[in-house]
């Protein structure tokens, strides 16, 4: 069977079995426009009636006269359906299949355009459709052979220990993996580099040494002080300088004696209004 797109004219080569005798809904794959479509049959019994009709109507409405239309009237409505002109819809139709099977005749010389999917699949009953999706989950589902019985009172078989020791892994095992590779693994070494550790130690080692050149001086300080006669009995030239030394150097010591009892009042003072 030969479908024609009424839109752009493609055709396409069906078997008659996909169409019903009812006719069903097609559509183009080309221009994607959809149309009701006959059975062969049946458009073609249609379109020969409708000519048929057409020109019996109009050779009645010409070989009738006034008169006979008169008595023609009597009967009922045989004459009228007769004489009614030819409905527009039909012409459209008519003007259609004829510009159709002109475009058929032109494109016979080319090769003709097959489609072999159309969107419709073959026509199944609904019904043995569903029969045979039961009989699929029959046969999928589980079958008792008639020798096993079913106790729904039987209580199940414990699981073996042995089995279930397998479902765990081995604690050995993985100590020993976790082990190996520490034992085969090269030792760290945590030696600092010399710069860095240099860096690192010398701040501490100005401090020191800062601290340590400070005690020094203090030393020698207090020194001169504690053997000033002992130096102007070895050295008269520097007596000046000497007498000048120990009066700063006592000077020093009154003002740290007078802040020491200063902070040791205000801390009685603090201690007095505690209590």
């Amino acid at each position: 069977m030969r479908l024609v797109c009424p839109n752009c004219g493609a055709t396409y080569e069906v078997d008659d079995r996909v169409i019903p005798e009812g006719g069903r809904d097609v559509q183009c794959s080309n221009c994607g426009h959809g149309w009701f479509q006959r059975h062969a049959d049946g458009s073609r019994d249609e379109i020969e009636e409708v000519p048929v009709r057409a020109v019996t109507a109009e050779a009645a409405s010409e070989e009738t006269t006034p008169e006979d239309a008169d008595e023609g009237e009597a009967p009922g409505a045989e004459p009228e359906r007769m004489r009614r002109p030819l409905d527009e819809n039909v012409r459209g139709i008519l003007a259609e299949e004829a510009e159709r099977e002109m475009q058929a005749r032109a494109r016979e010389g080319e090769p003709v355009e097959t489609q072999g999917d159309l969107g419709i699949d073959d026509y199944t009953d609904p019904e043995a459709d569903r029969r045979r999706r039961a009989r699929e989950q029959m046969t999928k589902a589980p079958s008792f052979d008639s020798d096993e019985s079913f106790d729904p009172d039987l209580a199940p078989t414990p699981a073996d220990p042995a089995s279930r020791r397998e479902l765990f892994p081995d604690i050995e095992e993985i100590n020993s993996t976790l082990d190996g590779p520490r034992a085969d693994r090269a030792p760290v070494d945590y030696a600092i580099d010399d710069d860095i550790a240099e860096e690192r130690e010398a701040p501490r080692g100005g401090f020191r040494r800062g601290f340590s050149f400070v005690v020094i001086v203090v030393g020698v300080a207090f020194g001169v002080y504690l053997l000033a006669p002992q130096i102007v009995e070895l050295f008269p030239g520097l007596t000046d300088e000497m007498v000048i030394y120990v009066d700063a150097v006592n000077r020093l010591f009154a003002e740290v004696e007078a802040l020491m009892q200063a902070a040791i009042e205000r801390i009685e003072e603090a201690a007095g209004d505690g209590q």
